[in-house]
């Protein structure tokens, strides 16, 4: 008999995703954003909201499809953080957040929330250059027994990809959704307006 770890492993290898346990966790349980207009954050301040939904908008903007704030990927970081992490986890993120934020201050004289749209760019280039390589992985799954703790900004990708890619309306109106899938058609043509499939 396989443990829970194991069995979280082998989902991650199974939809080819490097995920964190917690984070495949919250997608396979069916993580849920509340809509509402009168919502309340589960586990981070208002503040931090904003800044979350401002680092989510500025890595997945509004184009010609929703962006992260559209989708609401700021609440979902806030549920996923609350209800998934584990309470050291927890403080190690918003550490990290505040980190980020005071980064921020420290570089310009303001918040991520009120930096231009380039600046928000050297902000988040300077980030991705400092964070460690992703661990090698073999189809998603670590190939290593101790993989080194990701950086804060891994993990916020992490999240709001996952987040944008799990919501219902890009799910709905973006990836292609075939619930049953029928025949396997290995050699499909594909150009640009092939859509990708949420299924993987």
């Amino acid at each position: 008999m396989i443990d829970r770890r194991e069995a979280l492993r082998r989902s991650a290898l199974l939809i080819g995703g490097a995920l964190s346990a917690a984070t495949l966790k919250g997608v396979l349980d069916g993580c849920v954003v509340d809509a509402q207009a009168e919502w309340a954050p589960k586990y981070f301040s208002a503040e931090q909201v904003d800044l979350l939904a401002a680092m989510a908008d500025h890595l997945l903007p509004r184009t010609g499809t929703p962006g992260a704030r559209d989708v609401l990927v700021h609440r979902f970081i806030d549920t996923m953080v609350k209800e998934y992490f584990a309470p050291a986890d927890q403080a190690a993120f918003a550490a990290g957040l505040s980190e980020f934020d005071a980064d921020c201050r420290a570089q310009f004289g303001r918040s991520f929330v009120a930096l231009t749209s380039d600046q928000r760019d050297q902000v988040f280039r300077a980030r991705e250059a400092q964070s460690p390589p992703l661990q090698p992985t073999i189809w998603g799954a670590q190939i290593t027994d101790t993989p080194a703790p990701p950086s804060f900004y891994r993990q916020f990708k992490e999240l709001a990809i996952t987040g944008y890619f799990t919501s219902e309306p890009i799910g709905k109106h973006l990836l292609t959704y075939d619930p049953v899938p029928g025949a396997f058609h290995g050699c499909i043509p594909a150009d640009e307006k092939t859509r990708v499939s949420a299924l993987g």
